[in-house]
């Protein structure tokens, strides 16, 4: 019996009984999976450590060209070369080289592609973007991943680490994930250390954020003056006086009040999906009465989906647009600073714990103890809230000694 060359091209194509395997000679084996599926399989020992070697499908792969390839690895082995590890070595260099023809400007891109629906909505997708291509591309946009070292990354971040602290640690993190995302992908070393991360690394080499420049919040306005500003605002007509009426009444986000839609109002509570909101959790909201009105206002647009439709077919109202209505009644407060009158006033004007106020604006309970504990979401509770902080803002002002006055609902 011949011991190589055993096989036929005929009998490689009618050999299909599923889980055989047949030997070539020399270590090839003709493998039928029990799946159906047919391959070459080169075995071999080397240092005493038996290995096999997959050769390709038997569709790919004609038994001559199996043959070629066996003998390709008996001749590596002969030389003292172990075949598999040529393999691996020869696409490391392959992948290198592939990675080098990446830059950093393409993998951001791939990165956004493949991270779409991180973003809540569309503008904090382009603003991160934007900042990575004012700060950080001019520097690396043109060098492949594999090349980026802390001195690059540096010298997109020292010189406005000092002069806007908050968009330099942004801009230092999205770095640091598109670095990331090239080492699992395989455009840099996998043992490689990421050059734009902090914790040893840049926290040795710039001061922390936090003893810089302090974070500017939104400006917010005073509790107290709320409702003689919401007797201004219902004095307003359009569209985007009423979204602004309604974000207020409902302490949300301008994108969750942007987006609403009919179908997510059911009854006197709007359901806001997971992927609108910033923690990707549903969100549920006891609708004031005030608010329903709102609503039903709106329906006369005739808007099929959009609760606040904007003047571009199928888009919401623009922020712009809602942020020109309050700047003509009182420049300087912000739209998002209405959420912080709304947790002052709770905070300072109702009984209610903490946990209620904080879960009507939907925030994260910051202690993970208290988040495996806490299971409710206090609907009914807010639902009480919601309705103290519409009557609140309902309330008449009185002015004394030139101060704005609140008087306390009944």
């Amino acid at each position: 019996m011949r011991a190589i060359y055993r096989l036929s091209a005929a009998f490689v194509t009618s050999a299909t009984d599923k889980g055989r395997k047949y030997a070539d000679g020399g270590g090839l084996w003709l493998i039928n999976r029990a799946n159906g599926s047919r391959h070459w399989l080169f075995r071999y020992q080397r240092l005493g450590v038996e290995r096999g070697m997959g050769l390709g499908s038997v569709r790919s792969v004609s038994l001559a060209g199996a043959r070629e390839k066996a003998d390709a690895a008996r001749r590596l082995l002969a030389a003292g070369t172990d075949p598999i590890n040529q393999r691996i070595g020869t696409r490391r260099e392959e992948a290198a080289a592939a990675a080098r023809l990446i830059s950093m400007r393409e993998v951001a891109a791939l990165y956004l592609a493949k991270h779409e629906s991180r973003w809540t909505n569309d503008k904090h997708r382009r603003e991160w973007k934007a900042s990575l291509d004012t700060h950080a591309m001019p520097v690396i946009g043109k060098l492949c991943p594999a090349d980026v070292e802390v001195p690059h990354v540096l010298k997109v971040i020292e010189p406005i680490w000092n002069r806007i602290p908050e968009t330099a640690r942004r801009i230092l993190g999205r770095i640091e994930e598109l670095l990331d995302y090239a080492r699992v992908a395989g455009l840099r070393s996998a043992d490689s250390k990421n050059p734009a991360a902090w914790r040893g690394n840049f926290d040795a080499l710039l001061p922390a954020p936090s003893k810089l420049k302090p974070t500017v919040h939104h400006a917010a306005m005073p509790f107290a003056e709320v409702p003689d500003f919401m007797t201004r605002l219902r004095a307003e007509e359009g569209t985007a006086a009423r979204a602004l009426e309604f974000l207020i009444l409902t302490a949300t986000r301008m994108s969750e009040m942007r987006h609403a839609e009919w179908s997510e109002v059911e009854g006197d509570v709007w359901v806001i999906p997971g992927e609108r909101m910033k923690k990707r959790k549903e969100h549920r909201v006891p609708l004031v009465p005030r608010a329903l009105e709102i609503v039903k206002e709106m329906r006369g647009h005739r808007h099929p989906a959009l609760i606040f439709p904007g003047r571009l077919h199928g888009r919401p109202i623009d922020d712009n647009t809602v942020l020109r209505v309050l700047a003509r009644l009182t420049p300087g407060p912000t739209a998002h600073g209405f959420r912080s009158s709304f947790r002052d006033w709770a905070g300072e004007r109702t009984s209610f714990p903490k946990e209620v106020a904080e879960a009507a604006l939907a925030h994260a309970i910051k202690s993970s103890v208290e988040r495996a504990y806490l299971r409710t979401t206090f609907f009914d509770q807010r639902r009480r809230l919601m309705d103290q902080w519409a009557r609140f803002c309902s309330s008449q002002p009185v002015k004394a000694d030139g101060k704005v006055v609140a008087l306390r609902s009944a």
